[in-house]
């Protein structure tokens, strides 16, 4: 008898959440991610990730120096700065150009491409030791002489190593 009388009611409800659901801003909510919003879920949780780390930091130090109204102002400012400025803002504008957004964005993501690449390159480098020649000797400038004979000398001359070659002249 209950669900008699609130049935008038459910579906005056659901006629009113179809008529809503036919408007396109709310059925883009309820549509699977475009391609480019698809490619933006990843590093949009990791910036979501920082972020929350940065408040909670931003926080506590604001609390030790200032206590429960410094968090609070400093939370209000973390909101304009951190969510409007540098994330809600530019994240709408990229989603809304996406083509105009690529374009700004590659020169910018081939330099830190670049930067990324050359920083291994460099701490290898800065690992190692620092260059010098490393001298071989060739064995066909003793002509047909012994082994026994040639291998003192090597070390001698300053060599690491010897190249033994079958004929003087090869």
């Amino acid at each position: 008898m209950a669900v008699s009388r609130r049935l008038p009611t459910l579906l005056a409800k659901a006629d009113w959440s179809s008529k809503w659901l036919t408007k396109p801003k709310f059925r883009a909510a309820l549509l699977p991610p475009k391609p480019q919003q698809r490619l933006l879920m990843r590093p949009m949780v990791v910036v979501g990730a920082v972020v929350a780390v940065v408040v909670t930091i931003v926080a506590v130090v604001a609390y030790e120096h200032w206590g429960l109204s410094g968090v609070l102002v400093a939370l209000g400012v973390e909101l304009v700065v951190i969510y409007v400025v540098a994330e809600a803002a530019p994240k709408t504008w990229a989603l809304e150009r996406t083509d105009v957004a690529a374009v700004r964005v590659a020169a910018a993501a081939s330099a830190v491409a670049a930067v990324a690449a050359a920083v291994p390159w460099a701490a290898r480098a800065a690992a190692r030791e620092p260059f010098r020649l490393r001298y071989v000797l060739a064995s066909a400038l003793y002509g047909e002489m012994p082994l026994d004979v040639i291998l003192p000398e090597v070390a001698k001359t300053g060599s690491e190593s010897i190249d033994i070659s079958r004929s003087p002249r090869s």
